[in-house]
């Protein structure tokens, strides 16, 4: 298992080519942070794909329980497993951080 931490310039692209390679993948959404114990979001829902809006600079994970908006991601990494995607993480401006944590790892090309 492998982390890798994404260059801003790559988000957009990475996040369009796991929306691609989406076929009902089930996900969870954990959220934690210095003011409040790690929380969940959604345990276990269907994912419908990503959207970075670097303009905005919002990270928007489109769920069929939830639509979860990320403002201010200031880091994306990424945990692998050969090709599988297992974990996003996330860290926000905000002391945030965010794991979307794919309940059966997803197969991609790479980063």
């Amino acid at each position: 298992m492998t982390i890798e931490t994404l260059d801003r310039t790559r988000w957009k692209d990475f996040f369009d080519r796991v929306t691609k390679a989406l076929e009902n993948s089930q996900v969870s959404i954990e959220v934690s942070g210095l003011s409040f114990a790690q929380q969940f979001e959604t345990e276990s829902t269907r994912l419908f794909g990503f959207a970075y809006d670097p303009r905005a600079d919002v990270l928007e994970v489109a769920t069929e329980a939830v639509d979860h908006a990320i403002p201010g991601p200031r880091r994306v990494a990424v945990e692998m497993r050969g090709t599988e995607l297992e974990s996003i993480w996330v860290d926000c401006d905000d002391e945030r951080s965010e794991r979307i944590r794919m309940l059966h790892p997803l197969a991609i090309t790479g980063p």
